[in-house]
């Protein structure tokens, strides 16, 4: 990931990772297929655009180690306090960070059940 440093961080660029923190931890894996709708700036680092606005995500497949599958979905927003911009728009930062709310359900044959799951979401630094 490319980074740009400005006065509240770093700024996330559209080659982005996210780490899912279930909570609580280590009931299950937040595995699976994560589906992202980016709004892009014009401006961009090192040739890639910069991440602005509200990132929307989906994440499907989470599993249970007793065979619960489920989805969530939620956000990241720039934090209300930051003001740096990029065309006209808040960029998100490495420190922001939202929250994934979803549903685990058995699959048949097992008896019909669900239960709600959240996870903590960021985004990942350079490693």
């Amino acid at each position: 990931m490319s980074i740009l440093r400005v006065d509240s961080g770093e700024a996330v660029t559209e080659d982005f990772n996210l780490v899912f923190e279930p909570n609580p931890p280590a009931i299950w894996n937040p595995g699976g297929l994560l589906v992202t709708q980016p709004q892009m700036s014009h401006a961009k680092v090192d040739g890639k655009a910069i991440l602005v606005q509200v990132l929307t995500f989906t994440k499907q497949g989470c599993t249970t180690n007793d065979g619960m599958v489920g989805n969530g979905n939620g956000n990241i927003s720039p934090d209300p306090g930051q003001s740096i911009t990029a065309s006209g728009l808040k960029i998100l930062v490495l420190s922001d960070s939202g929250i994934c709310n979803g549903n685990l359900r058995t699959v048949p044959p097992a008896p019909p059940r669900t239960c709600p799951c959240q996870c903590n979401v960021r985004f990942q630094g350079d490693q």
